[in-house]
């Protein structure tokens, strides 16, 4: 670790690209000022906590080691002809296995392809590059060369700097890249390996010889002898096909193999206390296609979208059609950075030792070679004797995307807008990686969705130690492989890998404090709310309340109470109320965040992080200014643990809402861990509060980076804050497509990152609001319901409850309760407004069969298929038959016909063939039915039959369907609850009686709908032992001329304790 007791750094945020490179720009511009010394610093150890992270969750044992004569002994193949091959040298053919020769002449040191050339959609990726490491002196990144210690003097620097147009009068910061290709390997190591969510691995360990370093400082470079061996480690799964006879025991799902494998890999760069780090890339190539290579150019194979994952909870997140723009805050720079910006691309200009530029030029003469920027014209220049200066221009359109992205081709069926589905795409690419523990990795694609880099951004940090990455990861996918969720095998391969934490008791239903009281709350407001949740509990029953922010004077001072509102006693005695009525207590904590008068701030200047220029560092506007505690300061984790284990331990919470987790990685060098990078700040913080609350606690983390949080969080917010109104409201931009609270931005991110629910932990779509005192409209209202419902997500309320109307009640009571299942989106890859429409969860009375998770990694692919399949099913009682259900939204601005390939109501593995008598649609919000005879397609034809509804502006509805059964009554559905069936517990059919029972537990009232066959003379019904009459509302016709019938039937649930009470019997004949 270095400490040193002037902190700096400059902080900047933005989703949009060019200030990633606007912040490297300026110092460059000036390199020839006078260098200064650096301060004194000391190395220390670094934190156990990070040390060695590889060996929990890999096993190593070398099988072959020898040195690498021959550069084509460096290959893995898998089962399925999949292959990595390291280029021996430029423009050689390999056989077909792999393309080494580009048509852009481009030298290509390894490459990643199937050897099946039968398949005209086949993929495969290139990389220029086997590491490349981007480094300045390490005096260079200390808080002691970067600081302006004088406000005025830092701010009339800034202000000249910006009349200068952007030369900046700071001192230079040297830049050095370092890049290595299929020439620089010095040895090879092949064994075998396991690696935690990929199983056991093929692996190939490739040591690189050093390079000679320049430090600036002493105006020469060193020779290199003095500097380990970087390496990187390849590593490709070595399953075999999974056979009738393997212990997982479902036999629709045997015989799969494992068509597409992964590739993972990562880099370890040796301790040099001399430097610090600011990138290392691990890929810098294109994506290929079969028909780019034989017609030397991009075809109309190639990807259509990408997409594009924010950083931490509120950062957008979706699939973005080539060409078009990614959405960026409205709100000014300074207002919104902190917010968005995760990794960092490595800074533009770079300085080279002088034989590396000169290879460099000679790759890049032939054309565009790098990913992120345009460097078909580069301004050379000598900077000295041994060093060469390059500053490429910057490219205008770029997309960047942080932790993973996914490249999807997508087929326009021309049958409507929102009538595209996924799974008639093509092939798809992932690449990511498996954690995000070491580093902040950020994946940049440019405009054409052809050239692709990955970085690990080290943020500056010394390399007193040795410095290694995360495992990166690819996989390309035939779209008969990951039929409707490409996705979903990476999202699996994370959670295995960062041992994602099981939901066993979820939050199912509750209550939050703030979108109606805000920071305006007080004890006995709270004691009122908590007893009026109870009340409801025959409704919708919760088991969880939260009081949000506004019980303590400023951030930071947790146990500072404001006075008149709360006592010294006021947590323990709310969390005993919440507890009395069924509730498990909730606490909000921003744990590592501080208000600008607070004591912590006042009496503890040296915990808040501070940026390049030694100003507080910017953690964003949320309404207020508020400081960054830094994590890798121990005394600010003993901070955060001792008001964390406070909370639980002493005054009861049993949830932890943690709030702006983000602040305790800001962008700054102005922290105690010079050697830490962001991405390890925020791992030591995440690890501080699991351990303080213990591993009973169901913590929901908030403003948190999305690939630090799994493993650590139960529940996560994947969306921007919810708001009163659909767009961001007044003195908010409402054109923000971005982070600003609203329903719009909550709903989008609920819907693209809907995935990662059940997966990775609890999926936290934010609060509904049902009360009269929004500006949403009610279709709105039921939007928002409709999507927490499909996802299965967090079902929480944060109204006044004891306003709220019965009509609005009752719209929560028809999505309680949540039925545990996760919705799979259709159409994330391919929405043409970006924003998906239609969402997907398959329902049945037959259980999917539990998976033996303890099996080999033989079976690795079948678990993930069936597990995905478990998550995305509802279970149903007994005799009510399988069925899909479907939601389908507008959200335009107008009203709109919205349109549903009717294949798109069934997986590709479903029995197609049951519709012959025709189909049962019924629409839940709407309840209206109808009967059709639809032709659904298989195989690779789609049926160009659609399903379509006009809608209303920001309106969805839910459709049920399912095949006619001439022989037997069917459940059609009801009005109750949004599945049509959850709200069953008997279905028993017997001779020509049909007796229904619904569940108990909750009260409601309400219409549920019948199929029931050819009947002659009488049909007698009664509900809750109470004849009723009916009424018929549709004639199916069957064979033989004959018709059956659908039945409208009141009922009730009183949940009085009585045998009779929902309980509906009908007689035929």
């Amino acid at each position: 670790m270095f400490q040193s007791d002037s902190y700096s750094k400059k902080s900047n945020n933005n989703q949009s690209l060019q200030e990633d490179y606007d912040e490297y720009t300026a110092p460059l511009m000036n390199s020839s000022s006078t260098v200064q010394q650096h301060n004194t610093i000391r190395p220390t150890t670094t934190p156990s906590a990070l040390q060695d992270t590889d060996t929990a969750y890999e096993g190593m044992k070398s099988t072959d080691n020898k040195n690498a004569k021959h550069i084509d002994d460096i290959a893995l193949e898998s089962h399925s002809g999949w292959r990595f091959y390291v280029h021996p040298a430029p423009n050689k053919h390999l056989d077909g296995f792999s393309y080494s020769c580009h048509p852009f002449h481009r030298e290509v040191a390894w490459s990643y392809s199937c050897s099946n050339d039968s398949d005209d959609n086949e993929w495969s990726i290139q990389s220029e590059l086997m590491l490349e490491v981007t480094y300045r002196p390490a005096y260079q990144a200390l808080p002691s060369y970067t600081a302006t210690k004088s406000t005025v003097l830092r701010w009339s620097k800034h202000l000249l700097a910006k009349a200068c147009c952007r030369r900046s009068i700071t001192r230079p910061v040297h830049f050095v890249r370092e890049v290595y290709t299929w020439e620089d390997i010095l040895n090879i190591d092949h064994f075998e390996l396991n690696v935690r969510g990929v199983g056991r691995c093929s692996a190939v360990k490739i040591l690189l010889r050093a390079k000679p370093r320049y430090h600036v400082n002493a105006g020469n470079s060193n020779d290199g002898n003095n500097v380990g061996n970087p390496s990187v480690t390849f590593a490709v799964p070595v399953r075999k096909t999974v056979g009738k006879s393997s212990s997982v025991d479902n036999a629709d799902a045997c015989n799969i193999e494992c068509e597409c494998p992964p590739l993972i890999w990562k880099a370890d760069v040796p301790a040099d206390s001399s430097i610090a780090i600011q990138t290392i890339t691990v890929f810098d190539g294109m994506l290929v296609t079969k028909h780019e290579e034989e017609q030397h150019g991009i075809d109309e194979f190639g990807p259509t979208h990408v997409y594009c994952n924010g950083w931490q909870s509120w950062s957008f997140a979706g699939s973005i059609p080539k060409g078009e723009a990614r959405p960026n805050s409205a709100l000014p720079r300074v207002f919104s950075k902190a917010f968005n910006r995760g990794g960092k691309l490595p800074p533009p200009g770079v300085l080279y030792m002088k034989h590396q530029a000169m290879d460099r030029l000679r790759r890049l003469n032939g054309g565009n070679g790098s990913t992120g920027f345009d460097e078909a014209s580069v301004t050379y220049h000598t900077e000295e004797d041994n060093i060469v200066q390059v500053l490429p221009k910057r490219s205008p359109a770029m997309y960047k995307s942080e932790f993973f992205t996914c490249l999807t081709r997508h087929q326009k069926l021309g049958l409507g807008k929102a009538c595209n589905v996924d799974e008639h795409g093509g092939p798809a690419l992932v690449m990511g990686w498996l954690s995000q523990r070491r580093q902040f990795g950020v994946v940049s694609v440019d405009g054409c969705l052809h050239k692709i880099a990955m970085h690990c951004p080290c943020d500056g940090a010394i390399a007193t130690n040795e410095v290694s990455t995360d495992w990166a990861y690819c996989q390309i996918m035939h779209q008969s492989y990951y039929e409707d969720e490409p996705l979903a095998t990476y999202i699996e391969a994370v959670a295995d890998h960062c041992q994602a934490r099981h939901i066993e008791n979820p939050l199912t239903a509750g209550w939050c404090s703030w979108y109606h009281y805000y920071e305006k709350i007080n004890e006995a407001t709270l004691k009122t709310n908590f007893h009026r949740l109870a009340e409801l509990n025959l409704k919708v029953s919760s088991n969880v309340a939260i009081i949000d922010d506004g019980y303590m004077t400023r951030w930071g001072d947790w146990e500072d109470f404001k006075p008149g509102k709360f006592s010294e006693n006021s947590m323990k005695e709310l969390a005993s109320v919440m507890k009395l009525n069924g509730m498990r207590p909730g606490l909000w904590i921003a744990p590592f965040a501080c208000d600008k008068g607070s004591k912590v701030a006042r009496d503890h200047p040296n915990w808040i992080i501070r940026n390049h220029q030694g100003a507080f560092a910017n953690s964003a506007n949320c309404g207020k200014w508020f400081y960054g505690l830094d994590a890798t300061n121990p005394e600010v984790r003993a901070h955060a643990a001792a008001i964390v284990h406070k909370a639980v331990h002493e005054w009861g919470f049993e949830v932890l809402k943690l709030d702006f987790l983000y602040a305790s990685c800001l962008q700054g060098n102005g922290k105690y861990d010079l050697s830490m990078t962001r991405a390890e700040a925020m791992n030591l913080a995440l690890q501080t509060v699991r351990e303080a609350a213990g591993d009973n606690v169901f913590l929901i983390g908030c403003g948190c980076p999305i690939g630090s949080a799994v493993g650590f969080i139960n529940g996560m917010r994947i969306s921007a804050d919810t708001g009163p109104t659909w767009r961001p409201s007044f003195p908010l931009p409402w054109w923000d497509w971005s982070t600003l609270p609203c329903l719009f931005a909550m709903i989008r991110n609920s819907l693209t990152r809907m995935s990662f629910g059940y997966r990775w932990w609890h999926n936290d779509p934010d609060c509904i609001l049902l009360g009269s005192s929004t500006s949403l409209t009610i279709n709105e209202v039921k939007s928002a319901a409709s999507i927490v419902a499909m996802s299965g997500g967090m079902f929480l309320l944060s109204d006044d409850l004891s306003e709220l109307s019965p009509e609005r009640v009752d719209i929560a009571t028809k999505i309680f309760p949540i039925t545990g299942a996760s919705a799979v989106p259709l159409d994330v890859h391919c929405a043409i407004d970006i924003l998906p429409t239609m969402l997907r969860i398959h329902c049945s009375d037959q259980k999917v069969k539990e998976i033996d998770m303890t099996v080999d990694d033989e079976a690795r692919e079948l678990r993930v298929k069936m597990r995905t399949k478990k998550r995305n099913s509802i279970y149903m009682a007994h005799g009510l038959g399988s069925w899909s259900v479907l939601s389908l939204s507008n959200w335009d601005d107008v009203d709109r016909t919205v349109h549903a390939p009717l294949d798109s109501f069934f997986s590709q593995n479903e029995d197609l063939n049951q519709g012959h008598l025709g189909y049962h649609l019924f629409s839940f919000w709407n309840s209206n039915y109808i009967w059709f005879r639809g032709q659904i397609s298989s195989g690779s034809s789609y049926s160009s039959q659609t399903v379509s509804k006009r809608l209303g502006p920001h309106e969805t509805e839910i459709f049920h369907i399912k095949p006619v059964l001439g022989s037997q009554p069917q459940y059609i559905g009801s009005d109750l609850h949004f599945s049509c069936g959850f709200e069953v517990e008997v279905f028993d059919v017997g001779g020509n009686c049909l007796t229904i029972k619904l569940k108990t537990s909750l009260q409601r009232s309400g219409y549920i709908y019948v199929f029931v066959p050819n009947f002659t003379s009488q049909l007698k019904v009664s509900v809750n032992s109470t004849p009723f009459s009916v009424d018929i509302i549709a004639r199916v016709p069957l064979n033989n001329e004959k018709y059956g019938h659908v039945i409208k039937i009141p009922v009730w649930v009183k949940v009085d304790g009585s045998e009779s009470d929902g309980k509906i019997h009908l007689q035929f004949s």
